[in-house]
């Protein structure tokens, strides 16, 4: 089993040589939303079909009206684990999986165990404070054309709030290599223009 690594919103982000790049499934499946039927305040269902990767998050107050509906950013399950494939347009390798959960009252918790392409994350189900929405971040090396998550919790217990699904990719090390090797070659020609620059200011003078 792997830990789940939760990312604290508002802190500044180090670049470094694997810096990471975000993917956009083109589409995915998912088991229907749960709602008022299943004793919810409202329906918590994925209206357009792309609200899981959609860029749209919602807030601390999972039933918060943002200006389309109270509790529309939300796509919510209950009785029921969850699973959705996410497919991407050809082969991809998938290093960091991010997912925006909810935790607060009338039963929002964490799932138990996240899966992802078969990996199993255990949460201790504080990763996210009561009250809040919080993402956390599941890291790995999955490679195909699509991408499994599983949301597995105490069915029939708790209802799991996700608003965003993100998907990030490190670049080989090697493309890394050049990447690095160009910048530094651009930098000491930099240095070297800047340094005849002014040696000529200061013979001026």
């Amino acid at each position: 089993m792997f830990n789940a690594v939760l990312l604290i919103s508002g802190t500044t982000a180090v670049a470094s040589l694997h810096a990471q790049m975000f993917l956009s499934p083109v589409s995915y499946s998912a088991t229907p939303g749960s709602g008022i039927t299943h004793g919810g305040q409202y329906d918590y269902f994925d209206d357009t079909g792309n609200q899981l990767t959609d860029g749209v998050y919602g807030s601390a107050l999972w039933f918060a009206d943002l200006g389309k509906g109270a509790a529309y950013e939300w796509v919510a399950w209950i009785p029921v684990s969850p699973s959705i494939t996410f497919n991407f347009s050809g082969p991809t390798t998938v290093n960091k999986v991010t997912i925006g959960f909810n935790v607060g009252n009338g039963g929002v918790k964490l799932p138990n165990t996240v899966v992802i392409g078969g990996t199993s994350f255990d949460l201790n189900g504080d990763e996210v404070a009561y009250g809040s929405r919080g993402d956390l971040a599941f890291t790995g090396s999955w490679t195909g054309p699509s991408l499994t998550v599983d949301l597995v919790h105490d069915v029939g217990t708790s209802w799991i709030f996700v608003d965003e699904f993100a998907f990030q990719s490190v670049p080989e090390p090697t493309t890394c290599a050049v990447v690095t090797g160009t910048c530094l070659l651009t930098f000491a020609a930099w240095r070297r223009r800047a340094n005849r620059a002014s040696t000529g200011t200061m013979q001026q003078e």
